[in-house]
């Protein structure tokens, strides 16, 4: 991409890991980007929990 606003935080994410001689640090990075990007998510999945599981109801299963 040549824009740099239109980059995305997966974007970034992934650049940390993509330079590094070391490969066992760039797992634990790696590792960090991952729980970085799912734990908002997860937060927004427990808060909403109760819609989902509702719409899941609702969606033409008999």
């Amino acid at each position: 991409m040549n824009n740099e606003t239109l980059r995305t935080f997966a974007f970034y994410m992934t650049t940390l890991t993509g330079n590094l001689e070391n490969r066992v640090a760039g797992q634990g990075i790696a590792a960090a980007a991952a729980l970085i990007m799912f734990v908002p998510n997860l937060i927004i999945f427990i808060f909403m929990q109760s819609r989902v599981i509702d719409t899941m109801a609702h969606s033409g299963l008999k």
